[in-house]
């Protein structure tokens, strides 16, 4: 048995962390004495620990982990391909920053930055009636609503519209 001191030291996380992993359940020790409280971790656990420790360098919330501790290798393998697929996202997202970030500094060292035209008209429009659907859905999805929509047989005039309200979409991705 290894106390609290040393299974820190070997893991490279605090006593602290320790303890607050004991407290949401997520690494109970193997081991409490009754009398003064002092947790013993088996070296058994070391396994465990570095489970945690890759998935929250993968980007996993102690919430997402917390179900994945004790799960077989083809539940695990799938919540990491869904992790994978929301990093490519995130990833391709700032690759897109970064390019704007670019642009915008060609621009202003142009002196062109934030200098576009801009035409704006107020006009009035006869009233038309809005088919609105709010749902979570993919990007990919939109596709399928608008086939519903005109399976149901309600005449569509003009583009579709849609609203995100979302603050981490991002079209491109």
């Amino acid at each position: 048995m290894l106390s609290i001191g040393a299974f820190s030291k070997l893991c490279m996380v605090t006593t602290k962390t320790l303890r607050h992993y004991d407290l949401i359940g997520l690494l109970k020790p193997m081991e409490l004495n009754q009398e003064n409280g002092y947790r013993y971790y088996g070296v058994e656990q070391l396994g465990t620990m570095l489970k945690i420790l890759r998935l929250k360098e993968y980007g996993f919330s102690l919430d997402e982990i917390l179900p994945l501790v004790d799960v077989d290798d083809a539940v695990l393998g799938s919540a990491m391909k869904e992790k994978l697929g929301e990093l490519h996202r995130r990833v391709e997202g700032e690759k897109l920053k970064l390019q704007r970030l670019k642009r915008d500094i060609d621009d202003l060292m142009k002196g062109d930055f934030m200098k576009q035209q801009l035409q704006i008209a107020i006009v009035e429009t006869a009233p038309v009636n809005i088919a609105s659907v709010r749902d979570i859905i993919d990007i990919k999805e939109f596709s399928t609503l608008m086939q519903r929509l005109y399976a149901s047989g309600l005449p569509c005039e003009g583009p579709p519209v849609a609203i995100y309200h979302c603050p981490d979409f991002n079209p491109e991705v």
